[in-house]
């Protein structure tokens, strides 16, 4: 065997020589195992003196070769299933989030109606208790157009503290037991007293007239201080009253009386296709 035996490494174009020695004590002069393109080792050594220790290392590299293949394969099979999990688990956060951003909503609702609940029931049960007052109707209210109404005192005292100075302070109501009202007409006030009573605005009180009627209602809530019955009323403004085609009523009104529920449901509202309101200030 010659030394001119040599072999030029694919990968580096470098000379290859075997490493054993002859027993002359030189190099054998033949190549080392080369590398092909895929990476796998190849002999090409003929050299009988290492040849079978050269053919282990090559088998030794192809086993270790194929044995990372498989754990890069199973690690990549691992990371895929790790990755499923954890989009399942992103899945179920947002779900999870999305049903205590949905129980937020309905318990901020539940917890608006039961105050509003709450209001009701107060508003329905306060009964002025001084003493010496009738059960039956004893204070007229008369209206400019000619609409005559028949209320309790009490009533009228222990809803309104504006009603309860008129009628127990020695005004001139107070003895005549009689309250003239202004700028109102009959339809208005016939609302407005079926609330002080009952507690609710009824909508098919409003299938004419709508925006004169509404404008009187807020402005004998305000008149009498009678903030429960304006709050509800502003609600019930929104909620039935307001329509594209009123809006540039409603929004006069709203700014003139300072009604804030109005106005923001008017601003935050998409179903009017306007961008944006600006009320004067």
């Amino acid at each position: 065997m010659t030394s001119s035996s040599t072999a030029i490494c694919e990968l580096c174009k470098q000379e290859l020589t075997c490493p054993h020695k002859s027993r002359r004590g030189n190099t054998c002069g033949l190549p080392l195992p080369m590398l092909c393109n895929s990476g796998h080792p190849h002999i090409k050594c003929c050299c009988q003196h290492c040849y079978s220790n050269l053919r282990t290392k090559a088998w030794w590299y192809h086993k270790q070769a194929s044995r990372l293949t498989d754990e890069e394969m199973q690690l990549n099979r691992l990371i895929a299933s790790q990755e499923v999990n954890l989009r399942t688990l992103i899945n179920k956060n947002q779900s999870l989030t999305s049903a205590i951003k949905n129980s937020t909503q309905e318990n901020e609702f539940l917890k608006s109606a039961l105050k509003s609940l709450e209001e009701r029931i107060q508003f329905l049960t306060t009964w002025d208790s001084v003493p010496g007052y009738d059960t039956s109707g004893d204070v007229t209210l008369y209206t400019p157009d000619g609409g005559c109404f028949l209320a309790h005192r009490s009533i009228l005292s222990g809803r309104s503290m504006v009603f309860k100075a008129m009628l127990n302070s020695g005004m001139k109501e107070s003895r005549s037991m009689e309250v003239q009202l202004h700028d109102v007409n009959k339809e208005a006030v016939s609302i407005f007293l079926k609330f002080m009573y009952k507690g609710e605005v009824d909508a098919k009180d409003f299938e004419e007239d709508v925006e004169k009627k509404s404008e009187m209602i807020v402005r004998l809530c305000q008149q009498y201080q009678i903030d429960f019955l304006l709050s509800t009323f502003q609600t019930f403004i929104v909620d039935n009253v307001i329509s594209f085609e009123n809006l540039d009523s409603m929004i006069t009104m709203a700014d003139m009386y300072q009604l804030d529920v109005v106005k923001t449901a008017i601003k935050d509202s998409t179903r009017w296709s306007i961008q944006k309101l600006s009320f004067p200030n």
